[in-house]
């Protein structure tokens, strides 16, 4: 893959991410300050019967990338989190801050009809405090289920405060039962497609923005792939990545010096053979005494190494 193909794919990725998002927001009912009247609506099998749990809880990265973004944890999918995996990255750096502000939270979708529009269908995003005080009323026999599409009842969301641990909510029902307009039944939201399973690309291009380099992902060969000069990684913010540790060279093992040389036995000097015996001595014509003078004068003297 060359850089230019891994762009074209990077840009089409962010398109399709920002794509499903942005339809899934237009259906959002966002609650303002105030009082909020709501019908409750009914959730739906695929085969058209009705579903036990009018609500979808999703586990939601929220605040990523430079667009704060909320992306579905792929792990409640049964699949490797991108995120997940960038969080760890990030706590082992030290910013632990910032990798917990983007952690997976629980998040409760409920389908409704706004008082104020009745003929539309949108979804709400609802707080934990929201929703227990929803299924308080579900759970009282007195009131039944809010979204019976027969004896269902309007709720009332009251929100005051602002910023995430000054706001508050107040829930509560009112008494006024009904069946549910049928068209309202036939354009019910899908509370399944709102924080869609995205791919690992659409989700590294939200991390790392729409007009950043994404690194490219490990694609199993060398051949045709772009060089580390053409692909450069995203600059991220100061320490945003942890400082992976490179391994120190394991340590000199002495190795065991050879055994000190034994010295070798020098041979034992040579011992000088014996002188030939001398000539004959006997000289014709000479004595006896005469002939052991001559000896004792020519002979060389013999001497036995010590």
């Amino acid at each position: 893959m060359t850089a230019e193909d891994f762009e074209l794919q990077r840009q089409q990725a962010v398109q399709a991410a920002l794509g499903s998002l942005a339809n899934s927001s237009n259906d959002e009912l966002k609650l303002e300050t105030g009082n909020n009247h709501i019908r409750i609506l009914p959730r739906l099998n695929a085969d058209g019967t009705r579903n036990f749990q009018f609500w979808n809880t999703v586990s939601v990265h929220w605040g990523v990338g430079p667009q704060k973004r909320a992306i579905a944890c792929s792990r409640q999918f049964g699949k490797p989190c991108v995120l997940c995996e960038h969080l760890q990255q990030l706590r082992a750096a030290g910013n632990v801050e910032q990798a917990d502000s983007m952690r997976a939270k629980d998040t409760h979708l409920i389908g409704v009809s706004p008082t104020a529009d009745p003929n539309t269908t949108k979804y709400v995003r609802c707080a934990a405090t929201v929703m227990e005080g929803i299924l308080k009323y579900a759970n009282d026999p007195n009131w039944g289920c809010p979204s019976d599409p027969e004896s269902g009842y309007p709720i009332n969301i009251s929100k005051s405060g602002s910023g995430q641990k000054g706001t508050k909510y107040q829930v509560q029902a009112a008494p006024n039962k009904g069946p549910i307009d049928a068209a309202l039944l036939s354009s019910l939201p899908d509370l399944t497609g709102v924080f869609p399973d995205m791919s690992p690309e659409e989700t590294r291009a939200l991390l790392f923005g729409s007009t950043q380099q994404v690194p490219a992902p490990n694609l199993g060969t060398t051949e045709g792939a772009p060089s580390l000069s053409t692909v450069t990684p995203p600059p991220l913010v100061a320490s945003a990545l942890p400082q992976i540790p490179v391994a120190s060279a394991p340590p000199q093992i002495p190795v065991a010096s050879a055994p000190p040389a034994i010295p070798v036995a020098s041979a034992p000097a040579a011992i000088p053979s014996a002188p030939p015996p001398p000539p004959s001595a006997s000289v014709v014509g000479v004595t006896g005494t005469e002939n052991q003078q001559i000896l004792q004068t020519q002979a060389p003297p013999f001497e036995v190494p010590s």
